[in-house]
């Protein structure tokens, strides 16, 4: 099986439904779905990419987990719920939208996003205008386990930056883009960047 569309008469898939489906390159979800289970997709090998409608709200434990050539990532929702590993070892991994505008703290060793896109020339990650970035999101075990996010964008709209104060660790960024309907920055937001090379500030 190479491609999977679930219709929108499905409301849930059960855990480990399609886990080891390593042929799988494709998957469409119901838009009936508020979340994906524990395993869900997990060691999908091929798998190349996944988009998160706005209704899902929780993404479970390992849910793509060793999903090892997802290249892409849409998070267009509001998670409330992450799941520990649930990106875990997508290590070709280039490309990750989030808009999830849930503020929170998550637990210390979640491996949410362990080693993602340490293969490849590393992830362009793009927060949504509603977006924010909880602490801990991006926590990994040891420095080296941290996603490999070289650039952040932030997609025009936003209007303040407040996300990786605390608990994010991004250790490869060279460039931020701030688009011009940005008014304000906290404190502290990009002190772990410490491989910054470019800022694109808006225009004053």
């Amino acid at each position: 099986i190479t491609n999977i569309v679930i219709p929108n008469t499905v409301t849930s898939v059960g855990a480990g439904s399609f886990r080891n489906a390593k042929a799988l390159q494709y998957v469409t979800l119901s838009t009936s779905m508020t979340a994906i289970a524990n395993s869900t997709f997990q060691n999908c090998v091929n798998l190349k990419k996944v988009e998160l409608h706005e209704k899902i709200s929780k993404i479970g434990i390992s849910a793509f987990s060793c999903c090892t050539e997802m290249k892409t990532v849409r998070i267009l929702g509001d998670v409330s719920n992450w799941g520990n590993n649930a990106f875990y070892r997508c290590e070709n991994l280039t490309s990750l939208y989030i808009n999830s505008s849930v503020v929170g703290t998550l637990y210390n060793e979640n491996y949410i996003f362990y080693n993602a896109g340490i293969n490849g020339n590393g992830i362009t990650l793009t927060i949504g205008a509603d977006g924010y970035i909880p602490d801990g999101l991006f926590e990994p075990l040891h420095a080296v386990n941290a996603p490999k996010i070289m650039s952040i964008v932030i997609e025009n709209g936003a209007t303040e930056i407040k996300y990786f104060s605390n608990y994010n660790y991004l250790p490869y960024v060279t460039n931020i883009t701030i688009p011009n309907s940005v008014t304000s920055i906290a404190c502290g937001v990009f002190s772990g960047c410490i491989k910054l090379e470019n800022i694109t500030l808006p225009f004053v």
